[in-house]
C-alpha cells in the first residue's frame, strides 16, 4: 500500500484538475511520516504541514538510530531536535496521533516532554511507542506531571511495544478504548495492582491485548471485581505470569465478543477455563485457541464451546487431538448452531470431520 504522502503527491501530479482537488483536500496531507523516507525533505514536510491546514495530524517519528540527542533522518542529512521541533511547533496542537519508534528511553522522554510543553500543547488521541529493545522504560522524572496529564488525558488508543511509561499515567487516560502491551521485560511489567487501577479508571475500554507481557505482584483478594461494560476484544498472546491468575478472575466482561488466546502457560489451565465458563451470558462470537494444549486440554474444548452458543467464528491452531471436538461439531447441530467460519491448523485436523463440518456451516 502506498504511504499517504506518496499517494497525495501522486494524485496532485496527474493533471491540473486532480492537483486542484488534491491541494484542496487537507486530509490527504494530514499524515506526516517525516522520518527515514526519501520523501521527507524539510521542504516536503513543511509543505505537507501547510497543506494539511487545520486538520488533525498524524505524525510518525523513527528515532531508532543511536544518537546523543533526538535526531530525525530527513533525506541525507540530520536535523537536531531543536530544528525538528521548531518546524513542528506551530502545528503541535493539531497532533492527534503520535507514533514513535525509539532506540533509547531518553529520546522518548525528550519527545513527549516537547509535545507537552509546547506553546500550544498537543491533545493526543493515539500514542504508540515502539522500542528497539524490550527493556526500555520512560521514567518520567523530568516531566511536569500536570502538563503530561493534560497531554495524555484525551488518549483513546495506547500501544506500548518494548517500551513503557510510568504506569500512573494510563490511569489519567479515562477515555481509553484500546490498550495493547507487548514485548515488555519482566522488570518493567505493571504490578497487578497498577493494572487493576488502570482498568478501573478506563470504563470505555473496548480492546485489551497482552503479548509476551505479564503482571507482577498479587491482586488484593478482598477487592471487588471490575465490570468492564464496553470491553469487546481480549487478545492474550504468549501472556506471562499474572495475566491468567490475577487479571482474568478480577474482571467481568458482559459485552465480550472476541477472545483470542495463544500460547501455553502452566498457570492458565484453571483460570482460563474458568474465565471462558463465565462468558456464557456474553455475546462471544469469535474464539481462537492456539498452542493451548496444556492450558485448555483438548478434551475440555467441547464442553467450553457449548457454553458459547453465539459463536460464529471458531479458530483452532496447533492443537493436537481435535478429532473428538470436530466429530461433535459435525454431528451435533446444537453445538455452535450459528457457526459460519471454521479455521483449522491442517496438521492436526482429520479430513473426514472437516468434510462433514463443511456441510453444516451456515452460509454468510
Amino acid at each position: 500500500m502506498e504511504e499517504p504522502q506518496s499517494f497525495a503527491l501522486a494524485v496532485s501530479q496527474v493533471c491540473r484538475r486532480w492537483r486542484s482537488v488534491a491541494l484542496g483536500t487537507r486530509e490527504l496531507w494530514a499524515q506526516v511520516p517525516n522520518v527515514n523516507s526519501y520523501e521527507s525533505t524539510a521542504d516536503r514536510v513543511e509543505i505537507s504541514l501547510e497543506r494539511a491546514g487545520n486538520c488533525p495530524l498524524s505524525l510518525i517519528f523513527d528515532l531508532r538510530e543511536q544518537h546523543e540527542e533526538l535526531y530525525i533522518w530527513l533525506e541525507h542529512y540530520l536535523w537536531s531536535s531543536e530544528q525538528v521541533l521548531e518546524l513542528l511547533e506551530p502545528k503541535i496542537s493539531q497532533c492527534a496521533d503520535l507514533t514513535a519508534y525509539l532506540s533509547r528511553a531518553d529520546i522518548g522522554e525528550h519527545l513527549l516532554h516537547a509535545f507537552a510543553h509546547a506553546t500550544n500543547p498537543a491533545r493526543l488521541k493515539t500514542l504508540k511507542l515502539v522500542g528497539k529493545y524490550p527493556d526500555r522504560r520512560l521514567d518520567g522524572k523530568n516531566w511536569e506531571k500536570k502538563r503530561m496529564v493534560e497531554l495524555m488525558s484525551g488518549i483513546r488508543i495506547l500501544h506500548l511495544h518494548g517500551h513503557t511509561i510510568p504506569w500512573q499515567y494510563p490511569t489519567f487516560m479515562t477515555r481509553l478504548t484500546e490498550l495493547q502491551l507487548s514485548e515488555i521485560w519482566e522488570e518493567n511489567w505493571p504490578s497487578s495492582t497498577e493494572m487493576m487501577e488502570i482498568l478501573r479508571a478506563c470504563p470505555s475500554l473496548e480492546c485489551l491485548g497482552f503479548y509476551w507481557v505479564g503482571l507482577s505482584g498479587a491482586v488484593d483478594s478482598t477487592s471487588s471485581p471490575i465490570t468492564m461494560p464496553c470491553l469487546q476484544t481480549i487478545n492474550l498472546t504468549w501472556s506471562k505470569r499474572g495475566i491468567f491468575t490475577c487479571l482474568l478472575p478480577s474482571i467481568r466482561v458482559p459485552a465480550l465478543a472476541n477472545l483470542r488466546t495463544q500460547g501455553d502457560c502452566a498457570e492458565a489451565a484453571h483460570s482460563l477455563t474458568e474465565f471462558i465458563s463465565s462468558l456464557s451470558q456474553a455475546p462471544v462470537r469469535r474464539l481462537r485457541l492456539s498452542y493451548t494444549e496444556h492450558s485448555i486440554p483438548p478434551q475440555k474444548i467441547e464442553s467450553l464451546i457449548r457454553l458459547l452458543p453465539n459463536l460464529t467464528t471458531l479458530e483452532f491452531a496447533t492443537i493436537p487431538d481435535l478429532e473428538p471436538v470436530l466429530t461433535a461439531l459435525s454431528a451435533d447441530d446444537n453445538l455452535c448452531p450459528n457457526l459460519e467460519k471454521l479455521t483449522l491448523d491442517d496438521r492436526f485436523a482429520p479430513r473426514t470431520e472437516i468434510i462433514c463440518l463443511l456441510k453444516r456451516l451456515r452460509p454468510n
